[in-house]
């Protein structure tokens, strides 16, 4: 190839570059923008009094009983990282988000059950005609 034939293909790949950092910056822009108005005025505007502690908390001691079924279901299988003294630090982290949880408000607990079972209705109903075998599984070395 000379040097003649390249300069189109290099030509191609900057405006590819040029093209991709516009959208990109555009893209970041706008998620920025929407992102921001969604956590600072729509946040109080759909949900005057919801407190997104208990799904955080929640979701910290689900992550501990998954990390607890993982270290007994696969026990050899890869991992990127390892929990110190798992069977002490995971039980206390359960017992702690549970304990920081009844603290919350009532209504908190109402507002849980109702998007739990519309969330689980959703993820059934479309898991039922959507489903296939997933092309991630935890295997055991």
């Amino acid at each position: 190839m000379t040097s003649n034939d390249q300069l189109p293909e290099r030509s191609s790949i900057r405006q590819v570059v040029a093209a991709s950092f516009i959208g990109t910056t555009i893209e970041w822009y706008d998620f920025f923008l929407y992102g921001t108005a969604a956590a600072l005025v729509f946040n109080k505007l759909f949900f005057p009094t919801f407190d997104p502690m208990i799904g955080t908390l929640l979701a910290f001691a689900i992550v501990c009983v998954g990390v607890m079924v993982l270290r007994v279901r696969a026990p050899n299988a890869k991992r990127p990282f390892k929990t110190p003294f798992v069977w002490v630090t995971a039980p206390l982290g359960i017992v702690m988000c549970l304990f920081m949880i009844s603290f919350l408000p009532f209504d908190t607990f109402l507002r849980l059950v109702a998007w739990t079972v519309i969330g689980l209705a959703i993820y059934f109903l479309y898991s039922s005609k959507h489903a296939k075998p997933s092309p991630y599984a935890v295997k055991a070395e």
